[in-house]
């Protein structure tokens, strides 16, 4: 039955060759006879899988969305929090006296202000609340996305190597069939 498979897919690819160059070739040739085919060597699945989801983009790209969004959270989650303010001011001024009175003393002001305020919000409206919310939500989404672009990472990657140890094997069939 394999056999009659491999006939019938040969007649197709001579088919689909002799249409795309124009003419029917007469005779294919072969592996050489000293050739041997590849070894699939893969070692561990579980290797090329990390390897897959640390280098893929997908993975990558939702890695990165999630630390932008749990960076995200962290500054809605300050609203909450009280702020100080501190403010310096320094001026000087300076008199010679006047035209009008020569008598009077020329004076030389110097002063320093300095301003602390400690704001602490008691009613905002729900506003922050809801915004903290939402980051928190944002972030499962994100979760999810990361997990399922590192599943599907790691789907692609045991299909490959399922079709990569299917190939070989055909190939070792259909060698040893040759000789």
């Amino acid at each position: 039955a394999q056999s009659f498979g491999a006939g019938t897919e040969l007649s197709v690819k001579l088919s689909e060759l002799a249409r795309s160059v124009g003419s029917r070739a007469h005779q294919l040739h072969g592996p050489r006879s000293d050739a041997s085919p590849p070894t699939a060597n893969l070692g561990g699945t579980g290797q090329w899988i990390d390897r897959a989801i640390r280098q893929s983009l997908s993975v990558l790209t939702a890695g990165a969305a999630l630390d932008a969004l749990q960076a995200d959270e962290g500054r809605q989650k300050a609203g909450f929090l009280p702020t100080l303010d501190l403010s310096v001011a320094k001026g000087t001024s300076r008199s010679s006296g006047s035209f009008n009175s020569p008598t009077d003393l020329a004076t030389r002001t110097s002063s320093t202000r300095t301003h602390l305020t400690l704001n602490w919000t008691l009613f905002e409206g729900g506003g922050n609340y809801y915004r903290v919310k939402e980051s928190a939500a944002l972030i499962s989404k994100a979760e999810a996305e990361l997990d399922f672009a590192q599943r599907q990472t790691a789907t692609s990657v045991r299909q490959a190597i399922a079709a990569l140890r299917n190939a070989h094997a055909q190939l070792g069939a259909l060698a040893s069939g040759l000789h």
